[in-house]
């Protein structure tokens, strides 16, 4: 797989010699029942989406965060209904991120995040999760643990995923995805995003809640991100973004 400004290539999360950890991944995550995040997909209000509605904040509950009241009671207030509304029109409900979209500091979706993560008490996480509840092909979650296994360059978080799922390279990293849901009897309304953020999420960090099996499949599994050149910013906003 090419280079991306991920220091770490997604496709080392899923590859052959992977399979089997990542396949346990999904499996455990998604549908034993063992973690909050599987009920993630079915709270997230896909009958509005142009607006964040009480039931998308509830969603993100399920992936382990809490959004601030004061910030919840502006996300469903007039002005902010308003705000939101306004800016999620202009980014395509169905775009995905291997598309030529538009992710430049001037596009909606950037203006969108700096609309919602200028709050306090809301910082990257939750406002990755926020979004990704309503384009889920398109913004991914921004998570510690993500961006320890795949190391972004400063500022190009949105853009690493970008050249990640473009091109051939891009196209053979979704297929391999589509293989890896069927395999682990994940349901379509999966995106591949969340695909590969349970894959890498579990692998840097997850796997003690598997059950027993599963976990044995990771012992002495080489942790691969840890030796990767690049930085991976953790410091705040500007690193989750394109």
């Amino acid at each position: 797989m090419g280079d991306s400004s991920l220091g770490v290539a997604p496709w080392r999360f899923v590859q052959e010699s992977e399979e089997q950890r990542a396949t346990a991944s999904l499996r455990g995550y998604l549908v034993s029942g063992a973690f909050t995040g599987a009920f993630f997909e079915d709270l997230i209000d896909t009958a509005s989406p142009d607006e964040i509605t009480a039931k998308d904040i509830v969603a993100v509950t399920a992936l382990g965060v809490d959004v601030p009241v004061r910030v919840s009671h502006w996300i469903l207030s007039e002005d902010g209904r308003y705000e939101i509304s306004a800016l999620l029109r202009g980014v395509p409900a169905e775009a995905t991120i291997w598309e030529d979209v538009d992710l430049s500091p001037d596009g909606n979706a950037w203006r969108l995040w700096d609309l919602i993560s200028a709050h306090k008490g809301v910082a990257s996480t939750i406002t990755s999760k926020l979004l990704a509840a309503k384009r889920p092909h398109l913004l991914p979650i921004w998570d510690q643990y993500v961006v320890e296994g795949v190391r972004p360059q400063k500022r190009a978080y949105w853009a690493g995923w970008h050249q990640a799922l473009s091109g051939r390279d891009g196209e053979c990293l979704r297929a391999r995805c589509e293989e890896l849901r069927a395999l682990a009897g994940v349901p379509d309304r999966v995106s591949i995003l969340r695909i590969l953020d349970i894959a890498i999420w579990m692998r840097v960090n997850g796997h003690t809640g598997l059950s027993t099996a599963d976990s044995l499949l990771f012992a002495d599994a080489p942790a691969f991100w840890k030796d990767a050149v690049g930085s991976d910013d953790s410091s705040g906003m500007d690193s989750a973004r394109a």
